[in-house]
């Protein structure tokens, strides 16, 4: 996506996450069938790219282009503003949803390191001292993947962020 588009993305709320688009070119790839041979056709196409441009009858997409004078949540209330970030990532109604495709996406990367003949152990429950609170306590994250030959462990944590959050600063906060 050219540079220019940026600025325009950033100015519409369903459409913020386009503006890191260009980062990772990979995560497009579904578009013309070149990641893993995934072909999306006919409706399906259509409803994922309204998905990603932000096109979706959201209240706040609606009460914008003035076909609603409500931009609420339909289901946290008035409080909240209805926004396709919020309904995909922090809605009470979507939270199943969200859960499952945390845990695909971890299951799929603890498949395809078994297949490259890793050993993969899901949710290990690790001893921690908390120094702040003097106790001890678990750390549970979603993988730790094993190198057999040099015995090194690499700890995986999915992270599903939201397209108001600059995906490189929330990998950042994750490595903390």
């Amino acid at each position: 996506i050219p540079n220019p588009l940026s600025a325009v993305f950033a100015q519409h709320g369903d459409m913020i996450g386009l503006k890191w688009a260009g980062d990772v070119p990979r995560v497009h790839q579904w578009i013309d069938g070149g990641m893993y041979g995934l072909k999306v056709k006919g409706n399906d196409y259509v409803r994922a790219v309204n998905l990603r441009a932000g096109l979706l009858p959201t209240p706040a997409r609606l009460k914008r282009i003035g076909r609603s004078p409500d931009d609420s949540c339909y289901a946290c209330g008035p409080t909240v503003k209805g926004t396709l970030q919020h309904i995909l990532q922090m809605c009470g109604r979507t939270h199943d949803s969200r859960t499952a495709r945390h845990d695909g996406v971890a299951r799929y990367i603890a498949n395809r390191g078994r297949g490259k003949g890793f050993k993969v152990v899901e949710e290990p429950h690790i001893p921690f001292w908390d120094e702040v609170q003097k106790r001890q306590t678990i750390r549970k994250p979603d993988l730790v993947v094993l190198r057999g030959a040099d015995k090194r462990a690499v700890i995986v944590d999915v992270a599903i962020c939201g397209d108001t959050n600059n995906p490189n600063q929330q990998h950042g906060f994750k490595q903390e």
